[in-house]
């Protein structure tokens, strides 16, 4: 996967998959443009408000990795920074795998730094939800999402909303955020051509589990 960066538009490559983020509106999360997943969005931050001034979001691209931080504001007292990062050497199950960090902290003594992430599957999506993870299938695509098993992270799974599609929702960070706190939740989006057997999906969750997350604030 290769990030191209053009006026906080920025564009994934894998495969035969494109995915773009407008980076200065993350509501739109990363929406799959072509290939098999093609109508799809996952990482989109329904809360999360267009800045002011587009000069105040920052946005670069480190090596194959995608970095955007936006600044606190009035409304939302909490800096929020984003890192997708492509995972390699992958298990031949595996076409894909993307991980998402997000990071908050505040100027304030005290906040509420409550972070709701979606994922929006296509009409026909069948939806399934376990102990540790949802699997999102699209005829013979599957989509595993998993939430960081140290994180906490609360999520919902919407088989059926009034526009027909499914949704599944994560909700980061529920306590309180002190001023000089940085908190850290991840969410591992995984894409298969079929169902991953019991070994490669455990894999694929202790290597989640045991990663180092990336040092950024």
């Amino acid at each position: 996967m290769d990030w191209t960066l053009a006026n906080h538009q920025a564009k994934a490559v894998w495969d035969t998959t494109t995915g773009m983020i407008d980076t200065l509106d993350l509501r739109k999360g990363l929406r799959i443009e072509s290939g098999p997943w093609q109508g799809s969005i996952i990482g989109a931050f329904p809360d999360l408000l267009p800045p002011k001034y587009a000069e105040s979001i920052e946005t670069y691209v480190r090596g194959n990795d995608l970095v955007t931080t936006h600044p606190a504001t009035t409304e939302r007292p909490t800096r929020v920074q984003l890192y997708w990062r492509r995972w390699h050497e992958l298990p031949a199950q595996i076409s894909a795998a993307l991980e998402l960090i997000v990071s908050v902290q505040t100027h304030l003594l005290d906040s509420d730094p409550t972070v709701v992430i979606e994922t929006h599957m296509p009409v026909g999506t069948i939806a399934c939800a376990y102990d540790q993870y949802a699997e999102l299938i699209v005829g013979k695509q599957h989509l595993l999402v998993l939430p960081h098993p140290q994180d906490g992270t609360e999520f919902d799974l919407i088989q059926n909303t009034p526009d027909g599609i499914a949704l599944l929702r994560h909700r980061l960070f529920r306590n309180r955020l002190e001023k000089g706190v940085i908190l850290r939740g991840r969410l591992l989006f995984v894409w298969s051509n079929d169902s991953l057997d019991s070994g490669v999906l455990q894999e694929c969750i202790d290597r989640f589990k045991y990663a180092e997350p990336v040092l950024t604030a």
